[in-house]
C-alpha cells in the first residue's frame, strides 16, 4: 500500500489542528538560548502517538537543529520524489531565525512533511538538515526540488542528491521582480503605463521560453521595451 493512503485528508488535518488547540497548553518556559531548550516529552508525539521529534543536534551544538516530522512522513518523502522546500520567518519561535519545510506533491498538492527549526541560512546548515534526512532513510532519491531562488539551498539539494533536478518558484520570481520594480521606482509607471507594465510581465513570462531561447528572447524585449 502506498505511504500516501496513510496522510489525513486536509479536512481532517484542519479538525486536529483546532482540536489540539482548544486543548490546555504544555507549559513551556521561555529558554534564555538554544542550549536551555528542553522539549517535553508530551510534545516529541503527534496526537496518534508516533514519534515526531526525528533529530536534535544537541545542546553543545551552537548551531543547534531541531527536525520534526514522523516516519510516515519519511516513507512519503521516499515514494513521492518530486519536492518543494521553503523557509518561513514569521513564524519562527524564539531564538530560531526560520522553519525550513520540506514538501512532497501528492496528488497534486504540496504537503509538508518534515518541519525544520534553524538558526540561520548558511549553506553549512541547509547540507546538514539534507544528510540527516539521508541518515534517517537513505533510500531518499528526490527526481526534482522546486524552491526560491537562495543559491545555498540550491547548493546544498545538489549537494546531498546528486541528479536531482533544481527548480526555481515561479511564485517567488514573481516576487523577486516586484522588489526589483519598487527599488528602480517603477512602480508608478507599472501601475498606471499599459505598455511598461506588459514589458515588465514579459520578463516573468521568460521563464516559459524554451532554456536555448532565453537570452535571444530577453535581448528582443530589451530592444522593445519603453526606455
Amino acid at each position: 500500500m502506498e505511504a500516501s493512503v496513510h496522510l489525513p485528508s486536509y479536512n481532517a488535518s484542519q479538525r486536529t489542528v483546532e482540536r489540539i488547540r482548544q486543548r490546555r497548553e504544555v507549559s513551556c518556559p521561555n529558554p534564555g538560548s538554544v542550549a536551555d531548550i528542553n522539549i517535553p516529552v508530551a510534545l516529541q508525539v503527534t496526537s496518534r502517538n508516533l514519534n515526531f521529534l526525528l533529530w536534535d543536534s544537541g545542546q553543545n551544538d551552537p548551531h543547534r537543529i531541531f527536525m520534526f516530522g514522523t516516519k510516515e512522513n519519511l516513507e512519503v518523502l521516499e515514494e513521492h520524489r518530486h519536492w518543494h522546500v521553503d523557509g518561513t520567518f514569521k513564524v519562527a519561535p524564539q531564538l530560531f531565525l526560520q522553519v525550513f519545510t520540506i514538501h512532497a506533491l501528492v496528488d497534486n498538492r504540496s504537503i509538508p512533511l518534515i518541519y525544520v527549526l534553524l538558526q540561520d541560512k548558511r549553506e553549512e546548515t541547509y547540507v546538514r538538515v539534507f544528510q540527516k534526512l539521508m541518515e534517517l532513510k537513505p533510500t531518499l532519491n528526490p527526481i526534482s526540488c522546486l524552491s526560491d531562488f537562495e543559491k545555498a539551498i540550491q547548493n546544498a539539494v545538489c549537494q546531498v542528491f546528486h541528479g536531482v533536478q533544481v527548480m526555481g518558484c515561479l511564485f517567488h520570481l514573481g516576487q523577486c521582480l516586484w522588489r526589483k520594480i519598487q527599488e528602480l521606482h517603477l512602480v508608478e509607471e507599472y501601475r498606471n503605463d499599459e505598455n511598461v507594465r506588459m514589458h515588465l510581465k514579459m520578463l516573468l513570462a521568460l521563464s516559459f521560453v524554451q532554456e536555448g531561447d532565453v537570452i535571444t528572447a530577453f535581448e528582443e524585449l530589451t530592444e522593445s521595451c519603453p526606455r
